[in-house]
């Protein structure tokens, strides 16, 4: 069958030097009666100005997971 739910999410970014941009989140989320709330934390720096590498850290109740990314500006 579907599951209904909804998610509500909100944050900030800051550009902490030239180069590192940090953030921090909270997301909740109720999914057919079960609830979460995963707090996220991460960053992103800058190899050139087209192209930097993410990681960040997300903690929920049920889980835990750290995720690299590449971020590029097209």
């Amino acid at each position: 069958g579907s599951e209904n739910g909804y998610a509500l999410a909100g944050g900030f970014r800051m550009q902490a030097s030239d180069t590192i941009e940090l953030g921090l989140g909270v997301e909740l989320l109720e999914v057919d009666g079960a609830d979460d709330t995963l707090v996220t934390a991460g960053g992103i720096y800058s190899l050139t100005d087209r192209v930097g590498l993410g990681l960040s850290y997300e903690s929920g109740d049920d889980f835990d997971s750290i995720m690299i990314g590449l971020r590029v500006y097209l």
